[in-house]
């Protein structure tokens, strides 16, 4: 088949890509967590790596 899925970057138009709903998430120790609850100072790292097309994932443990 194709494996194609909804939010397929590679087929998906602009529109259906911003309103992609992984664009407002990224994952903290292994959870799934709005960008809008996280510290400031992180919310400018995960959006800058989004923008470069990167996975984006905190953790809070060593």
């Amino acid at each position: 088949m194709l494996k194609l899925h909804l939010y397929d970057s590679e087929f998906s138009t602009e529109k259906l890509a911003k309103s992609n709903p992984r664009n407002r998430l990224v994952v903290v120790d292994g959870m799934f967590v709005p960008i809008d609850m996280l510290p400031e100072e992180y919310q400018v790292i995960a959006r800058q790596a989004q923008k470069e097309g990167a996975t984006v994932s905190f953790s809070t443990r060593e």
